[in-house]
This record gives C-alpha cells, sequence and structure tokens, in this order.
C-alpha cells in the first residue's frame, strides 16, 4: 500500500469518527434516568437539550437539589426523591435546570394568594400553587429575559 493510500484511509476513519462522536453529546448521558421524563418536559418547553447532568446525591441541610454552576451538574437529595410526588419532582427538576441550564438565579416575589411568582423562588413550591399557575410558571420560566 503506498504512502498515499494510508494517509487517506486515515483521513477517512478520522472523518467516519467524528461524525459518530459528534452526534454523542456525553452530558446528555449523564442524567440518571429516574430523571429523564422531567427533563423531558424541560427539554420540550426549552427547545433544546439540556447541558447538565442529574444524579442523585446527598445534600446537606435542608436543600432537595443543588446546580453546580462550574460543573454544570444538578444534586437531587436521594431521600427527597423517594417520598416526592410527580408534581414536586417535575417542579424540582424544572427549578434546578433554571439554575443550570437557563442561568437563573432566585426570585423571592409572591402573588397576594401566597403562590411564589416564579418558579425561581428558593422555596419549594406548594403543589396547590403550580396547578394554579402552572401555565405561567412554565412560560415565566423560559420567557423571563425576552
Amino acid at each position: 500500500m503506498t504512502v498515499r493510500k494510508v494517509v487517506w484511509s486515515m483521513v477517512i476513519v478520522l472523518i467516519i469518527a467524528t461524525m459518530v462522536l459528534s452526534t454523542i453529546d456525553p452530558r446528555y448521558e449523564t442524567v440518571n434516568p429516574a430523571f429523564r421524563p422531567y427533563v423531558d418536559v424541560f427539554e420540550f418547553h426549552y427547545k433544546q437539550k439540556v447541558i447538565s447532568g442529574i444524579e442523585f446525591r446527598e445534600l446537606e441541610d435542608t436543600a432537595v437539589g443543588t446546580c453546580y454552576f462550574k460543573t454544570d451538574s444538578i444534586a437531587v437529595d436521594p431521600t427527597y426523591w423517594k417520598y416526592a410526588n410527580e408534581t414536586e419532582r417535575l417542579i424540582l427538576i424544572l427549578h434546578e435546570l433554571g439554575h443550570c441550564d437557563l442561568r437563573r438565579l432566585h426570585i423571592e416575589g409572591k402573588f397576594e394568594d401566597g403562590c411564589p411568582q416564579s418558579l425561581m423562588h428558593p422555596t419549594v413550591i406548594p403543589n396547590q400553587c403550580f396547578e394554579r399557575y402552572q401555565e405561567y410558571y412554565i412560560t415565566e420560566l423560559f420567557q423571563w429575559n425576552m
């Protein structure tokens, strides 16, 4: 085999490898399957894949979830998750992805009825508030800077 054929063979292999590897986003694979249904809701509204990995990890104090901005990763307390209902789980994942993927900070305002004005409120949103304001919360989460 000539040198020219060897070089072209290597170029072709590199091109194919690059094409294959570019379709696999390793961050997408770092979402624990337990979180996938809730991440899918986020991605549906966000219109793109999340960049944050999500895993279970024991957390300190009263935190039930946290975003680590430097690593684009989210930790969720397994005990909270075990006892949380579907709505509470969705609220938590939307909130933490709001931090990590949308780079949102906490918003402390409340409506007259006492419900938080944003999913980015620093406390856990009560189920009845989420049910009452779900459409507003989703819109506000993704369109806050538009």
